[in-house]
């Protein structure tokens, strides 16, 4: 991959999803995403969410520091970070989130569990 402060340029090595490391140090919270497929929380591709914008909440405080993504073979993908997350993890796509129930008056509604505001 070449890095170009908020740009990254790779190429697809392989037709199935694959997993992609950040530079270290490099989170995601918002992104482009041209030339490559997202794909789901694991590495068999079952679920792709194609190309575009896309953001990552921020989880106890963490940030995805790589990503599933598949397309064709030797096609160049580029990555547009609009907002750098917190906290590596390279664990972050490892699970679902289970939401939390906050009642705030009359109004019920979920959460994803995070530390950053505390």
């Amino acid at each position: 991959m070449i890095v170009y402060g908020n740009l990254i340029i790779g190429t697809i090595t392989n037709t199935e999803a694959q997993w992609y490391q950040l530079p270290d140090g490099y989170t995601i919270k918002s992104m482009n995403l041209t030339g490559a497929e997202l794909c789901g929380l694991n590495d068999e591709g079952a679920n792709s969410f194609g190309s575009g914008d896309f953001t990552f909440p921020i989880v106890n405080g963490y940030s995805p520091s790589g990503l599933y993504l598949s397309g064709t073979k030797n096609n160049v993908f580029k990555i547009k970070i609009y907002e750098f997350g917190l906290k590596p993890s390279h664990t972050y796509f490892d699970g679902a989130f289970t939401p939390i129930l906050v009642n705030d008056m009359d109004d019920e509604y979920n959460i994803i569990p995070s530390d950053q505001f505390k």
